[in-house]
């Protein structure tokens, strides 16, 4: 609640804001149906009537971690031996030397510099001004990936 909620305050004591900022965009039907104790109340907008502390969101990873151990251990893959370095590296310069790998690699970049410009705050100020949800966000998250896919498939047939 205290992300999706502008205004939302858990403890009793504090009195509500009175903040043009808050109150504005607080639901209007919460504001109005209780105008002096509006910010204890979970707005409709919350995900989830709680709150996950950091230290509970990391235990929760620590949780999966361990669990996923035992998979780890199965990957155990025997050893070989090692090709020369210079022989290795002289192979891996005739694969970068090729135009398709250049094509990638230039391609690669040049999208990630347009797509992989990211705001932190984007998803929860989305949620809160514009009511988008998570839902929304992997739509758009899949088209970024179909356009990558499109602009492969230009790059090889036409250059």
């Amino acid at each position: 609640p205290i992300m999706n909620c502008p205004g939302y305050e858990p403890n009793p004591e504090v009195p509500c804001s009175t903040n043009i900022y808050f109150t504005k965009r607080v639901d209007p039907e919460l504001y109005q149906s209780n105008p002096y104790g509006w910010c204890y109340e979970v707005c409709h907008e919350a995900t989830f009537t709680w709150d996950l502390s950091i230290p509970e969101f990391a235990l929760s990873i620590c949780f999966v971690i361990a669990a996923s151990i035992p998979l780890y251990l199965r990957l155990k893959e025997d050893k070989v031996k090692a090709e020369p370095r210079l022989e290795f590296l002289g192979k891996f310069w005739i694969q970068i030397k090729r135009r398709a790998c250049w094509q990638i690699i230039l391609y690669g970049m040049i999208s990630h510099i347009t797509f992989g410009v990211m705001n932190a705050a984007k998803m929860p100020a989305n949620f809160v001004w514009l009511d988008l949800h998570t839902s929304q966000h992997q739509i758009m998250v899949i088209f970024e990936k179909f356009v990558f896919f499109v602009g492969l498939n230009l790059v090889r047939k036409y250059f």
